[in-house]
């Protein structure tokens, strides 16, 4: 009696919010719509959308999927394997720094870099039968429904080419009204919306133990459009398609056409506008860390704890800037990179250790040594070898052939008079500017195998490769003069400058066993290093037309400048080091007597 009231109490349930409708009472209509719309978004995002991904693609897995997050993403490709905690949108308020906005936020991140690509089962080949006949050939149309097949598509091809010169136009000028539309709202949907990225992780199958850490990440864009001169009207296509044609009935042909199609609609959506792009991406603290299992397989003590960091970044900000004009691309001398760091240190006694375990090849399995070794005996007995081909009297004939094609003039190339553009061009400015860069190493003092850190010490680096100006630039000036690389002289070659300045670099020892201390080896000045190069090199950098091709138009002019050297070693540890070195093996020398 107690199952038999809960069933009809679920079964009213289900009848309330699937079957009965609402009386004309608005609050109970409201109540019951409610109910009903919660109910659906619980099972598709439960069990419905989750079901409908696994039949469409293996590959991806879902746990959950609603309005406003997916949760449990697991995607496998190739050799990798992604897992995402949660993707969901969030909303930020307003600041003193920024203005309230929509993020799209990816939490959870974990990339998986496997040894071996996953593969699909293979099922083993079906022989076929020949009495069984295929599928196309038990389905294959009678003559009679073959004529009225190609009678109905003569039909078709009529009715098309009828209708094509007025419903193409009118549907694409649709289609250049929506992608205006979408193209003006560029500017307010990057203001508003950015990209986070919360606890990231990337590890290795090959390194098991070492793994690479990111706490978090921000990506900011913005479009501003700007209006320049109106460009010419793509040209309309008159070519009229013949019902029928086999040409135009391809796949390919039609991809084409419709390539074509929307490349034109897209020029006359942009119209005469060019777009103003920025991208701003800020990292907080990457940090790679191996394990104790794995120090142990490396052979390293680690005095710090269970980890050992051997890369560490605390924050960094990476800036890119461009012009863009959609019909031609990245306008000349508009692309600006920047990179802001604040230190970075990276170990390189363990980086070079892992190297070393990767290069080392997996153990073999003994029993599938032994089959291939049978693999391959089999392979080689004799009654296996190819047959040797048979020698023909046409193949002194077809060599001859071949020897007397080979004998043809290359066809003579004329040069390119036109301006050809420099891969470089499009570079207005790069500046990478570090505060401080540490570099650890360990070393053997002696031949007690006493391990010495070393610490390597960069600060203030400065590298940057830019246009360069005479006016600012003294090594410009002297070389090329001040009426060089101006940007109104058409005949004038690009002159870049690129170099680097290290204000402070000092590389330090801290010992162990028998030297217990800390001493400064090497301290160096500020450093400074600057490079002006105009048309070289050449696949890079390349002068007008007008007198092209000429060799001594190239120029690269370098400058190093460098303040202090300060150099400071122990006597003690200079004698160790050199009483460690092997003595060379001497070399055999012959016993015949030498001829004099």
């Amino acid at each position: 009696m107690p199952s038999y009231s809960a069933f009809s109490a679920v079964t009213l349930v289900l009848k309330t919010l699937f079957i009965i409708s609402p009386d004309s009472s608005a609050w109970n209509t409201f109540l019951i719509w409610l109910l009903r719309l919660i109910t659906i978004s619980f099972l598709f995002r439960t069990f419905l959308g989750p079901t409908i991904l696994r039949l469409i693609t293996k590959r991806l897995r879902v746990r959950s999927v609603s309005l406003r997050s997916i949760r449990g993403i697991y995607f496998h490709a190739g050799k990798a394997i992604i897992r995402i905690d949660r993707v969901g949108l969030s909303y930020h308020q307003r600041s003193t720094q920024t203005a309230s906005r929509f993020s799209i936020k990816v939490e959870g991140l974990k990339v998986e870099m496997l040894r071996k690509q996953i593969c699909k089962p293979v099922s083993p080949p079906t022989s076929m039968d020949p009495n069984k006949r295929s599928l196309s050939s038990k389905f294959r149309p009678s003559p009679i429904v073959q004529g009225l097949l190609s009678f109905l598509q003569s039909i078709y091809w009529a009715i098309y080419t009828f209708l094509d010169p007025y419903v193409r136009p009118l549907v694409r000028s649709y289609i250049v009204s929506a992608l205006r539309v979408a193209i003006r709202a560029l500017p307010a949907v990057t203001q508003i919306l950015d990209l986070e990225l919360v606890d990231a992780t990337v590890v290795a199958d090959n390194i098991d133990g070492a793994q690479l850490a990111l706490r978090g990440a921000s990506l900011n864009t913005s479009v501003e459009l700007s209006q320049i001169h109106a460009p010419p009207e793509p040209q309309e296509s008159k070519e009229a398609i013949k019902p029928g044609h086999k040409r135009f009935n391809s796949v390919v042909q039609w991809n084409a056409r419709l390539k074509s199609s929307m490349r034109r609609s897209w020029d006359r959506a942009w119209g005469a506008l060019e777009a103003h792009t920025s991208v701003t991406l800020k990292v907080e603290e990457i940090s790679g860390t191996a394990s104790q299992s794995l120090l142990e397989r490396l052979k390293i003590n680690s005095s710090g704890g269970n980890k050992l960091d051997f890369l560490k970044v605390p924050q960094f900000t990476f800036s890119l800037s461009a012009c863009l004009d959609p019909r031609h691309g990245i306008q000349q001398h508009s692309l600006e990179v920047g990179l802001n760091l604040e230190s970075i240190a990276i170990d390189l006694f363990v980086i070079s250790r892992m190297v070393e375990l990767l290069k080392t090849p997996p153990p073999v399995n003994p029993m599938v040594a032994a089959s291939l070794a049978a693999l391959g005996r089999k392979s080689t007995t004799p009654g296996s070898t190819p047959r040797v081909g048979w020698a023909s009297s046409m193949s002194v004939l077809t060599a001859s052939m071949r020897f007397r094609r080979g004998l043809k003039k290359p066809p003579v190339r004329k040069l390119d008079t036109r301006a050809i553009a420099s891969k470089l061009s499009i570079l207005k400015g790069v500046q990478v500017n570090v505060t401080r860069i540490t570099l650890r190493h360990r070393v053997e003092l002696g031949p007690n195998d006493n391990l010495a850190t070393l610490n390597t010490t960069l600060r203030r680096v400065n590298i940057y490769a830019a246009l360069s100006n005479p006016d600012s630039n003294p090594l410009h000036r002297e070389w090329l003069g001040r009426n060089s690389n101006r940007g109104s002289d058409p005949l004038s070659a690009h002159v870049y400058e690129c170099g680097f300045t290290i204000r402070e670099t000092a590389l330090d020892r801290i010992g162990s066993g028998a030297v217990s201390d800390h001493l400064r080896l090497l301290e160096l000045g500020p450093l400074t290093a600057e490079a002006v190069s105009s048309q070289w090199p050449a696949p890079w950098l390349r002068g007008p037309s007008f007198f092209a091709g000429d060799p001594n138009a190239q120029v690269l002019l370098v400058q190093i400048s460098l303040d202090k050297v300060q150099i400071t070693e122990r006597l003690e540890v200079l004698q160790a080091l050199i009483s460690h070195r092997k003595p060379k093996k001497p070399t055999p020398h012959s016993t015949e007597p030498s001829l004099r």
